[in-house]
């Protein structure tokens, strides 16, 4: 079931002026002993946005990238799929309950189940 009329979610972000592959790149400067605050001032970042950086890509190399970008789309997928059938799930449940009034508890039934069993066998 669709439940946005058919209409995709255009997911705006925002486009950063360095690619991956540059950050990837300035990540490698600083591991070989540049200053980052050397780095900072020749890209025109803050420190701040160099440390961002360094926890989301430090470590990678510029070959690992497309493969993550490719994890993160379909996590991103199967997120959207998660939300969609939830709220199919909930719906339909709030139909079955319409239809049939809420559950009824299953500890009344087991204690009832259980109650004719005993007097079944005790009244042989």
């Amino acid at each position: 079931m669709r439940h946005d009329s058919g209409l995709e979610r255009e997911v705006i972000t925002r486009k950063s002026r360095y690619s991956e592959q540059q950050i990837v790149g300035t990540l490698k400067r600083a591991e070989q002993g540049v200053a980052v605050k050397d780095i900072c001032r020749e890209l025109a970042i803050s420190a701040a946005t160099f440390h961002q950086w360094r926890s989301k890509y430090g470590g990678l190399e510029a070959s690992e990238l497309k493969p993550i970008k490719e994890l993160e789309q379909e996590n991103r997928r199967l997120k959207q799929m998660y939300a969609d059938l939830s709220l199919d799930h909930r719906l339909l449940k709030d139909i079955v309950e319409k239809m049939y009034g809420p559950p009824r508890d299953c500890q009344d039934l087991t204690r009832g189940v259980a109650a004719q069993v005993c007097t079944n066998v005790s009244g042989l």
